[in-house]
């Protein structure tokens, strides 16, 4: 349609666009529109905008929600930001806020405040967010790998394993201060995986976090009630339960693939309970490199950092595939996410550029004015002391966004009922 109409949209799916075949399409086709001869397809450009949408949406309004609930349990922390919020973004002569995407950046605590989330918080389940498979036959540090081998890096006993980070399970922002960032080993935090197929997307995320929690503590205080939940190291709506892969009349040779190689054998994998609990167990049993298999292909999980590095960074053409889904599964199977390689360079390289700093910038007035809209909700209960039911507005909120970011899309209401478990507080005014 805006190509029909001949306008260009201030959106990620204008750069998409601009970047495709229907670029030569514009009645008045832009001066600086990709030139190369290798352009994104329409099916790409529509694949890798739903990729956006599906990405974007719940993981964040998922951290979100864990964020208010540490804020209301631990009202401390709340402080600690809001202090950091007065002595960075107020103007000292008119005491108005001020806040550019530069002064975001230097907030130190903030920043330290939000890894720390999402260290102890995944916000999106282990199959769709790091696992590989192997290109060709190979070997990772002496273990033969055949091709198409999955190899799995479960980020929450990764991001919990005390050998990486000590009293896992408390909530310490100070680990990821300046002062104590370089005490934390590389490859052994990984919210959005590292290396060159990383989360195209993680700039954006972290800009979205950092705005909407500052806007929130400069106008509200979150005060624990009744209905709060207590705090969960994990994000239970979207881990997948497993369910346990028998196979009648399996092949005892497949299944003695890893004990032949030494490698330690995990049989109770995926055996009802949620994946990142049976990761955590799993490792926590059998070290650092488990095999394991769905039904009768073998697969390998690690939490080596060394191996990590390999595998995401220094061997990444060996292994740099995501699953595949089926071949009908246009257009969604066609963006950057599941493409296979080398074909995924391409698309990678054409979308990338949609998240320099300068085009995060311009996501800020967007960020804003539905931040303005969501204020018409909150600012009556606050000044009531009602609870709200914040797993609701941040549903509501997130994906008013996303998709006004990725394809200009109208605003969703607020206060919108999403039927997802609620994870309530008492909002006051301040």
């Amino acid at each position: 349609d805006r190509v029909a109409r001949d306008v260009q949209v201030p959106d990620l799916l204008q750069h998409s666009v601009n970047a495709s075949v229907w670029a030569d399409k514009y009645p008045n086709p832009l001066l600086d529109a990709n030139k190369a001869f290798d352009k994104l397809t329409e099916v790409e450009v529509i694949g890798m905008s739903m990729s956006m949408l599906g990405a974007g949406y719940e993981t964040t309004a998922s951290q979100l929600c864990y964020i208010t609930r540490i804020l209301a349990l631990k009202p401390w922390y709340q402080t600690k930001l809001v202090d950091e919020i007065h002595n960075t973004l107020y103007t000292k002569d008119t005491n108005e806020l001020s806040m550019d995407y530069e002064k975001l950046q230097k907030m130190s605590f903030l920043d330290a405040f939000i890894k720390e989330v999402m260290r102890v918080n995944c916000s999106v389940t282990r199959y769709i967010e790091v696992d590989r498979i192997v290109t060709n036959d190979t070997y990772l540090e002496g273990i033969y790998l055949p091709k198409n081998t999955p190899i799995i890096i479960p980020i929450w006993a990764l991001h919990i394993d005390p050998d990486h980070f000590p009293e896992p399970m408390e909530f310490k922002p100070e680990r990821f201060l300046p002062d104590n960032i370089d005490t934390i080993n590389p490859y052994t935090y990984l919210p959005f995986a590292t290396g060159p197929r990383n989360c195209i997307g993680f700039r954006f995320a972290l800009l979205e976090l950092k705005y909407t929690l500052v806007k929130l503590l400069c106008r509200y205080e979150f005060v624990a009630c009744n209905e709060t939940k207590n705090l969960e190291c994990f994000n239970q709506l979207i881990q997948l339960a497993s369910l346990k892969l028998l196979t009648i009349g399996l092949l005892w040779q497949k299944w003695r693939f890893w004990k032949r190689q030494g490698i330690p054998t995990d049989w109770s994998a995926r055996s009802g309970q949620p994946f990142h609990i049976s990761d955590n167990e799993c490792h926590r049993k059998h070290g650092k490199v488990v095999g394991f298999y769905e039904g009768l292909r073998p697969c390998l999980s690690i939490t080596d950092p060394n191996l990590i590095r390999k595998v995401l960074v220094t061997d990444f053409h060996k292994f740099a595939n995501h699953r595949e889904l089926p071949a009908d599964s246009e257009p969604i199977g066609k963006g950057v996410f599941f493409t296979p390689y080398p074909q995924w360079k391409r698309i990678r390289a054409l979308h990338s550029t949609a998240f320099t700093t300068g085009r995060l910038k311009a996501m800020l007035p967007i960020m804003s004015d539905t931040f303005d809209r969501l204020v018409t909700l909150l600012d009556p209960k606050a000044r009531d002391s009602q609870v709200v039911d914040f797993r609701t507005v941040y549903d509501s909120f997130t994906f008013d966004v996303i998709t006004r970011a990725v394809a200009s899309i109208g605003p969703e209401s607020p206060g919108q009922p999403s039927g997802r478990l609620p994870h309530s507080l008492r909002l006051v005014h301040v």
